[in-house]
């Protein structure tokens, strides 16, 4: 894709652990990550956020301190973010409950994860950017052995996460902050269910190893 200027439009996903230091432009990046859920989720969609900052405009979340919070941006222009939470890093307050992950991932609950403020920006919600968002965070807990990844959406979108390869596992829940919504659960270690569901981010992964594989035997 060509920018105004005839150049190849740049696009990047990154990750921030916000526990650790950041660089002065890992600093800005995140700031603009959180100006993006400001702007979606207060302006656009009009939640009742109770951690939003008026004043700067701005969205921060209690579990970013202990998640892995992960940006896309375009040409240095933040337009889509999800931020994931480890079971065994993470306080995740009302969540387990909410999804039920005791009961959905038994003795695995430590090696267990939710995904949360999952955005991308209104005008990059008909390109693939969501797609592939969601895959280069489920493949790096599928790398970091993570078992069971919960997450929950708005009716709408649940054949998105289906063709991923997640299942539903409450038609009805009500989200103390966004309200009614689905819960979801994809176990990214069982292969055979995901082969079962044709599972769009199985593939996705296999392509993803057979090149870092490839770029091995070349090196």
């Amino acid at each position: 894709m060509l920018n105004n200027n005839g150049h190849k439009s740049k696009l990047e996903i990154k990750k921030y652990d916000i526990s650790k230091p950041l660089t002065e432009q890992q600093q800005d990046e995140v700031y603009q990550l959180y100006k993006l859920r400001y702007s979606v989720y207060i302006k656009d969609l009009k939640y009742e956020q109770p951690h939003a900052d008026h004043k700067l405009k701005i969205l921060k979340d209690p579990l970013d301190n202990t998640g892995h919070l992960y940006g896309v941006f375009k040409n240095n222009e933040a337009i889509g973010t999800l931020l994931t939470n480890y079971t065994k890093h993470s306080d995740l307050g009302y969540y387990p409950e909410l999804y039920k992950m005791h009961e959905f991932a038994n003795s695995s609950y430590f090696d267990s994860s939710i995904s949360t403020k999952f955005i991308v920006r209104k005008d990059f919600r008909s390109s693939n950017i969501a797609f592939k968002l969601a895959c280069a965070t489920l493949t790096q807990q599928s790398e970091d052995n993570i078992m069971y990844s919960f997450i929950d959406c708005i009716p709408e979108n649940v054949p998105f996460f289906v063709r991923l390869g997640f299942k539903v596992s409450q038609k009805n829940m009500s989200h103390p902050e966004f309200g009614h919504g689905v819960a979801l659960v994809i176990e990214l270690q069982n292969i055979e269910e995901l082969e079962k569901q044709n599972s769009l981010y199985l593939k996705h992964y296999r392509r993803t190893v057979d090149m870092w594989n490839r770029a091995r035997i070349a090196a």
